[in-house]
This record gives C-alpha cells, sequence and structure tokens, in this order.
C-alpha cells in the first residue's frame, strides 16, 4: 500500500489509541503518508461525505446510512466512585443505582456523553447533569471537595 491516508479522529480517542498504533502502522506501510486530524464526529462525518477524509475513528453506533461502520474494539462502561460511595460496593451497577448529582459527564458535542445519556436515558432528562468536562483527563482531577 502506498498514497496518502487521511484521517480524521475525535478527541476522546486520539490520545489513547493513537500511540498505540501509529508506530506499527507506519512500520507496516512506510510508503502510505498518514495524515491525521482531530475532530468532533460531526466535522468528521461532514468531511467524510465531502471525500476530504478516506476514514473516520469515531464512536459508534452513528445510526448514518452514508457511512459504513467497522468496530474496532468494544469497551467497558466503568464507574469510578469514592469508597463512601453506595456504589462502590457494587460488582454491578444500572442505570436505576445513580443519581445525575453523582455523574460526571463530557460537555454536548462529545459522543461519549451521549453513549453516556443512552444509557441513562429511561431515568435522566437533558441538562440534569451538574458536573460536566470538555476533557476526560480534566474530569481524572476533580477538585477534593467534590469526593466528600
Amino acid at each position: 500500500m502506498q498514497g496518502t491516508l487521511k484521517v480524521g479522529i475525535i478527541p476522546t480517542l486520539a490520545p489513547y489509541l493513537l500511540p498505540r498504533v501509529l508506530t506499527s502502522f507506519l512500520k507496516k506501510f512506510p510508503k502510505v503518508k498518514l495524515e491525521v486530524w482531530e475532530y468532533s464526529t460531526e466535522q468528521i462525518i461532514a468531511l467524510l461525505r465531502q471525500e476530504q477524509l478516506d476514514c473516520g475513528l469515531l464512536a459508534t453506533p452513528l445510526h448514518n446510512q452514508h457511512l459504513e461502520e467497522h468496530p474496532l474494539f468494544y469497551e467497558n462502561f466503568v464507574i469510578y466512585a469514592a469508597k463512601s460511595n453506595k456504589l462502590s460496593e457494587k460488582k454491578v451497577v444500572e442505570a436505576t443505582d445513580l443519581d445525575t448529582k453523582d455523574i460526571w459527564v463530557l460537555n454536548e458535542g462529545h459522543c461519549m456523553r451521549n453513549q453516556v445519556l443512552n444509557i441513562c436515558q429511561d431515568k435522566f432528562g437533558m441538562g440534569e447533569f451538574k458536573k460536566t468536562w470538555n476533557t476526560i483527563p480534566a474530569a481524572w482531577k476533580p477538585s477534593s471537595a467534590w469526593w466528600s
């Protein structure tokens, strides 16, 4: 394989997936000029439809009849809870176990926010989440006051 491969990737995947695959991809396909851009899901879909990108790395399902999806991997949703929180004792957490005041989600426009909302759709309405974040690393560094 040779030529240019133009790839769009969402910000929630880029810092975790790219370091794991770029070196091996470039070694396996040394004649490929890889161009990678970080965009939102909506931007990647638009650029794919305009044929300005060759492929996109997105969270699925997209439910878009104009795109062909091929899942690369699946990840479990996990919950992080303080030891003092009753959820920390559970092996399995159901949406009905959750309280919106305890849930942190990414800001609107992030695919992972939509996935959380889809999981919890029967219990929660939009706009009820008090703690929202722009990136995953930001959510991992909470104020110690929130853990009380």
